[in-house]
């Protein structure tokens, strides 16, 4: 609901208060892969002041933990990446929880491999939907539908309980 709630605040508030917005949608660099398109709708809507919010409060959120928590912890939770890596990479957690092409491929009994590169084809499929439908003059909301749908298209970690970004596109 938290990850939601700021991707759907961060859309709402673009049009009026880019800045404002870029600073809400920044924060979802503590659930980067909920993030995966919004770069790309950003850059192709030329939303250069909400380009600067996101760049700074992304940066801030990571600062503040080092701050808060110390720099060991920073650099734990780094050096803990490739565990979670492999915990989404071979469904450690349970191929039932998640909900991506990647792991519909997996569950098929596809290959690692040949299954991010399916994978890879569908992101790269919604990157340029995204792309062209912010570079249109479409309605915002058919692009913030647009932009939610791709980004759980985009990351091969996407949960169940991740399609609450769906709201948007409904």
């Amino acid at each position: 609901f938290v990850t939601a709630a700021i991707f759907m605040g961060g859309l709402v508030m673009l049009p009026k208060r880019p800045f404002a917005a870029g600073i809400l949608l920044g924060c979802l660099v503590v659930k980067p892969q909920l993030a995966l398109m919004l770069p790309i709708a950003l850059l192709a809507a030329r939303e250069w002041r909400a380009i600067a919010g996101a760049a700074l409060s992304s940066a801030g959120v990571l600062l503040s933990g080092a701050l808060v928590f110390g720099l060991p912890a920073s650099l734990a939770w780094l050096d803990q990446l490739p565990l979670y890596v492999e915990i989404g990479r071979d469904g450690l957690s349970g191929w039932h929880k998640m909900s991506s092409v990647y792991v519909a491929m997996r569950q098929a009994g596809m290959a690692m491999e040949w299954a991010f590169a399916i994978h890879f084809a569908v992101a790269a499929g919604a990157a340029l939907i995204t792309w062209r439908g912010w570079r249109s003059d479409a309605d915002f909301l058919c692009k913030a539908a647009v932009l939610a749908a791709a980004t759980l298209l985009a990351s091969p970690y996407v949960y169940s309980y991740d399609a609450l970004l769906l709201v948007v596109a409904f």
